[in-house]
């Protein structure tokens, strides 16, 4: 409605397209409103991230890959732009790019170091299956925020899997203490 009413303005656009993909769960309606915004407006990178997760959700990686990676020219300190781009990249069995690209956002998280920001890149990893560099991030975001139980559960998976069960048992063990009741069941499994 307000597009209609100022449909020159590329936030007004931009609006339609967040309410279709992310309020009203309706992905496919989100693209046009959203390239729509970015044709008046290129230079805004959330609005390039946002147009590459509706990609994602539409299971047009190819596409996703390509908006994203504009966000990430014009804001290249956005860590969730690497992630996602990660994610992009998975669905089309590119491994090596989708790790490169989380390599690049560690290189982001070293400067912002922010243990939601290392937590994102410890799941990003993981679902790659890459335990070393997970259990790396994990322990950074613990460092930065010790009483956070599901970072706490993270790092004793990535450590189990990556044959760390002692670290894995006290991982575990510091997230049941924090009130985790997933950690208490994988501590008991392993004993």
């Amino acid at each position: 409605a307000w597009a209609k009413v100022v449909p020159g303005s590329a936030d007004a656009w931009s609006y339609v397209g967040v309410a279709y993909g992310i309020y009203l769960k309706q992905p496919d309606k989100a693209v046009a409103p959203m390239l729509q915004s970015l044709n008046l407006n290129p230079n805004q990178a959330p609005g390039w991230h946002a147009l590459g997760v509706t990609y994602i959700q539409l299971k047009k990686n190819a596409e996703a890959v390509g908006a994203i990676s504009k966000a990430i020219k014009l804001n290249p300190n956005q860590p969730t732009y690497y992630n996602n781009l990660a994610v992009a990249y998975s669905g089309m069995a590119r491994w090596q790019d989708a790790y490169n690209a989380l390599n690049d956002e560690k290189a982001v998280a070293e400067k912002l170091d922010n243990p939601v920001v290392w937590y994102n890149l410890g799941n990003g990893y993981a679902k790659l299956e890459q335990a070393a560099p997970a259990v790396v991030a994990y322990q950074r975001a613990v460092k930065l925020n010790p009483g956070w139980a599901q970072a706490w559960t993270n790092l004793g998976t990535m450590l189990q899997w990556g044959g760390n069960v002692q670290g894995a048992q006290q991982a575990y063990a510091r997230g049941a203490q924090l009130g985790d009741p997933l950690a208490a069941q994988d501590n008991a499994r392993l004993k």
